[in-house]
């Protein structure tokens, strides 16, 4: 008894399916400020202008907030990475709109763009564009894995010296896709 016991404390301990009964809530706007003011504070970039609006019906979110948090980062930092390899400023919008049980968040840089080739690419692991500026191309594939796990999802699309990069982002809290 005492054996089956301490088994079963053991696995008590160490599960990791355990999900508290109610998913903390948290504010898609604040979370895209914060992101993108973190980005922003690391890349000095003059001429830069950022404009974010969220549809005002989207309410708390109780999806996974650090994967959302983690895929603006990256968008928001590549975008940053393009703007300094043109060596000039732009702009940089972010605008979201509730999409059925969706936040759909549009990001929109006119950094200058990036190639067909590239644009098919960016998703796997270890491709990057940015290997001279210390890119290992990681944050893109990582991202859209996160976002995937809860119900959503991250695309990137280029044209006319713009990308587009669209972040689809469950609502609430649901069981993660495998």
């Amino acid at each position: 008894n005492s054996k089956l016991k301490r088994m079963s404390e053991t696995v008590e301990e160490h599960t990791t399916t355990r999900r508290p009964t109610r998913a903390p809530e948290w504010d898609l706007g604040t979370l895209v400020r914060e992101c993108l003011d973190s980005a922003a504070a690391s890349y000095p970039i003059h001429g830069l202008v950022t404009r974010v609006w969220v549809d005002p019906r989207i309410g708390p979110l109780t999806g996974d907030r650090d994967a959302a948090a983690a895929a603006f980062t990256a968008v928001f930092e590549n975008s940053l990475d393009a703007f300094l390899a043109a060596r000039r400023g732009g702009r940089l919008t972010v605008s979201a709109l509730l999409e059925g049980d969706q936040a759909v968040v549009e990001v929109m840089d006119d950094a200058g763009g990036i190639s067909e080739l590239a644009a098919d690419q960016l998703f796997k692991p270890l491709f990057t564009t940015k290997s001279s500026l210390g890119g290992v191309g990681l944050a893109l594939p990582m991202s859209r894995r996160l976002l995937e796990r809860g119900g959503g999802t991250i695309t990137l699309r280029s044209e006319n010296g713009r990308t587009f990069a669209r972040l689809e982002i469950p609502l609430r809290a649901g069981l993660p896709r495998v």
